[in-house]
């Protein structure tokens, strides 16, 4: 279970990554 959430954690951080250059992009 413990591996379960660090794929969670893995997966929500590179999710939050790819908002955060779409969101440069767009202010750019």
């Amino acid at each position: 279970m413990e591996g379960w959430r660090a794929f969670i954690y893995v997966v929500q951080m590179s999710h939050n990554i790819r908002s955060s250059i779409f969101a440069v992009n767009v202010f750019l």
